[in-house]
């Protein structure tokens, strides 16, 4: 059985402290923030709403708008 991927992978998770960094979007907390991203269905990628707009994040960590 192969295992699905269903957490982020490290480059994710450096790209969404990365946004996190530039404004936590009223989160307390890494881990709060980390919470609100959810993955796409339709592929490995990562969305989250943040000020206002949906951000994507890549399994390579391209974050995109």
């Amino acid at each position: 059985m192969i295992r699905e991927e269903r957490e982020m992978n490290r480059q994710q998770l450096e790209s969404l402290h990365r946004v996190f960094c530039r404004d936590p979007d009223g989160a307390q907390s890494f881990l709060e923030f980390r919470r609100r991203a959810m993955r796409a269905t339709f592929d490995t990628s990562y969305m989250i709403r943040w000020c206002g707009m949906w951000l994507g994040i890549e399994p390579d960590g391209y974050t995109h708008s």
